[in-house]
């Protein structure tokens, strides 16, 4: 699991990197993943996140491996392989890329409703640079589960309009910092979730 424990707090660590992106885009998704720790702190009080770059010798090695493998769940194991020390616990991490990326159209070959980005196991793939859609798929990672049926609907199914974990959430329905509904918040404080262990695709 991708969680460690820190002043009595249970801690994600998520590393990070943009893959050939503009230098906007990639200077606005880096804006937006260092900004999830603040809102994580004020959404669910009792988790704590902490994200960093990841090393450009990991880059290399998971950039080569998704070359490689042939599906975005493959891709997701051997992040997640690579990722592993013997020190310490599994980190997730978040790529953003390209929407015609070889990783994103992986990920919607598997998901054809992962319009921008999917969540699959420690590994999440962004491929739409909205800071909303960025952590709509950096919430999986705590735990957060999605707010609508597997088949894409519009159809929210907390019951709250304005939740980040809707079908496509924007920044005018959920705000900013998002609301996050109570069963997620619940979700999260709980830490109860092996994030890193399920091979499941979680979608935006």
């Amino acid at each position: 699991m991708p969680h460690v424990r820190r002043g009595g707090r249970v801690a994600v660590e998520i590393k990070y990197f943009t893959d050939e992106l503009s230098a906007e885009d990639a200077r606005k998704d880096k804006e937006a993943i260092e900004k999830f720790p603040s809102i994580v702190k004020q959404v669910a009080e009792s988790a704590v996140c902490h994200v960093s770059p990841l090393a450009s010798n990991k880059v290399a090695e998971i950039q080569n491996a998704i070359g490689r493998e042939h599906s975005f769940v493959d891709c997701a194991a051997a992040t997640c392989g690579m990722l592993a020390d013997n020190l310490g616990p599994i980190p997730s991490l978040v790529i953003c890329c390209d929407s015609d990326s070889e990783l994103a159209v992986k990920a919607r070959n598997e998901a054809p409703h992962a319009h921008w980005g999917a969540r699959c196991g420690c590994l999440v793939a962004v491929y739409h640079h909205d800071p909303i859609l960025i952590w709509h798929e950096m919430f999986h990672l705590l735990g957060a589960e999605d707010c609508y049926d597997d088949g894409g609907t519009i159809d929210r199914t907390c019951g709250h309009n304005n939740c980040i974990m809707q079908f496509a959430p924007t920044i005018d329905v959920v705000g900013d910092p998002p609301f996050l509904c109570d069963e997620n918040v619940q979700r999260i404080n709980a830490q109860g979730n092996n994030v890193a262990g399920s091979s499941e695709i979680s979608h935006g």
